[in-house]
């Protein structure tokens, strides 16, 4: 739910504003002239029929003026929708079916910060997994299984995840980026979210992140992340997507699994503000 505008709150204050002096000054200046008129021809009859035909006019062009504004008003911002949704990006996730496609994309990947590794608890960015962990990933079986939108992880000591990301919407996104979070808290840098390297998406362009947890028999490690997508389209809408990832200790089937789950939960976080 976005806040209103102080820009319409001010409108619509200075609409009632008006209507009600419209109504009041007449009647307050009758009043007045009532006491004591300077000369008696200043003084208005007024009979109750004149008030309620003045008010009922007062009344009724007020009401067309409102409804003429909220008019155009409306056809403005069905404009700016329609817009907004001939543009919208929407990022589809897909998890590898092969190690091969794995090594290849890792080995396109290397120099680029879009590996997000989970030690100890800790949640890092690195550009390239080290000569310890590639081991975790390539020496372990490859095992998955799906269920709907849900994705089951490899049940080895490592967990990992190789995320690939594709624009399947209508317009580009913009500094798409992503991080990872535990108990709604990011990792920070420099006071600002640690997140991978910001890329811009066309419709169709794909682009690969890579999650490794080291050991899931680790309490510090064990627990629900959320994977946040982030991104913007080129009219300036900010959108955000999350994705539970979920490391327990046990096999898929037992009651604290590991699994990712893929279903898109779209948000539109932010619109950019009106010039006036």
């Amino acid at each position: 739910m976005h806040r209103e505008k102080e820009s319409d709150k001010h409108a619509k204050w200075f609409a009632a504003t008006c209507l009600v002096a419209s109504i009041l000054i007449p009647l307050i200046i009758q009043f007045l002239f009532s006491l004591n008129a300077p000369l008696p021809f200043f003084v208005a009859q007024w009979s109750a029929g004149d008030m309620l035909g003045y008010c009922a006019g007062i009344g009724g062009a007020a009401a067309t003026i409102i409804a003429v504004v909220m008019t155009i008003r409306e056809e403005r911002e069905g404009r700016i929708e329609t817009q907004r949704l001939a543009s919208i990006p929407c990022i589809a996730l897909e998890l590898p079916d092969s190690i091969e496609r794995v090594r290849s994309a890792l080995s396109a990947m290397k120099g680029k910060m879009c590996f997000i590794i989970v030690r100890n608890g800790q949640i890092s960015l690195k550009d390239n997994l080290s000569d310890e962990q590639q081991p975790l990933v390539y020496d372990g079986p490859f095992v998955t299984k799906v269920d709907g939108p849900i994705q089951y992880c490899t049940p080895n000591q490592a967990v990992w995840n190789l995320v690939t990301m594709t624009n399947a919407g209508n317009g580009t996104a913009v500094n798409a980026k992503a991080w990872l979070e535990k108990d709604n808290r990011a990792p920070l840098y420099n006071g600002k979210t640690l997140h991978t390297e910001p890329v811009q998406m066309l419709p169709g362009k794909s682009c690969s992140i890579f999650i490794l947890f080291e050991n899931r028999e680790d309490k510090s490690t064990q627990g629900e992340y959320t994977l946040v997508i982030d991104y913007f389209d080129v009219l300036g809408n900010q959108y955000r997507q999350s994705h539970v990832i979920s490391i327990g200790a046990g096999t898929p089937d037992a009651k604290q699994p590991t699994y990712f789950d893929m279903s898109i939960d779209q948000q539109l976080i932010e619109t950019p503000k009106k010039k006036h």
